[in-house]
C-alpha cells in the first residue's frame, strides 16, 4: 500500500498542473473539497424533513412538530447555502481573485461586448432584408 502512495506521489510531482497550481493552492482545494462533500451529505436531509412534515400533517395537525420541522428545514437550508458558498469561493472565486491582472477580465468582457455588437448589427441587416 505504501508503494502505491509513493507511485502516486511521483506521478503528481511530474504533473505540471499539480506543481504549478494544486500544490500552491492546496489549502483552498481542501476547504473546497470538504465543503462540496458536506453539501452533498446535507442534500439528503431536506426531502426527509419534507416527508416527515407531510406525515405529521396527514396524521394530525401538531403545530409544535411543524414549527420544529420548519426550523430544522431552515437550518439545513442555511447550512447548504454556507457550504455552497465556501466551495464555490474556493474552487471558482479564488481563481478570479488570484488573477493579479485585471486586463484578462477586461479583455473577456470586451470580447463579449464586441461579439454582442456584431451580432446586433447582423440581426439589423437580416431584419432589413425581410422588411424589404
Amino acid at each position: 500500500m505504501n508503494g502505491l502512495f509513493k507511485k502516486l506521489r511521483e506521478l503528481l510531482e511530474k504533473n505540471i498542473v499539480y506543481r504549478v497550481f494544486i500544490k500552491k493552492y492546496r489549502r483552498y482545494f481542501i476547504i473546497g473539497t470538504i465543503s462540496l462533500i458536506a453539501v452533498d451529505i446535507i442534500n439528503i436531509f431536506p426531502p426527509l424533513i419534507i416527508k416527515e412534515t407531510i406525515d405529521v400533517l396527514s396524521k394530525e395537525v401538531n403545530i409544535t412538530k411543524i414549527a420544529v420541522l420548519s426550523g430544522l428545514f431552515l437550518f439545513v437550508s442555511l447550512c447548504q447555502g454556507v457550504c455552497r458558498y465556501l466551495w464555490r469561493m474556493n474552487f471558482i472565486g479564488r481563481r478570479l481573485l488570484l488573477i493579479k491582472s485585471r486586463t484578462l477580465l477586461t479583455g473577456v468582457f470586451t470580447m463579449f461586448r464586441n461579439n454582442f455588437r456584431g451580432l446586433a448589427r447582423r440581426c439589423r441587416k437580416i431584419r432589413r432584408v425581410y422588411v424589404l
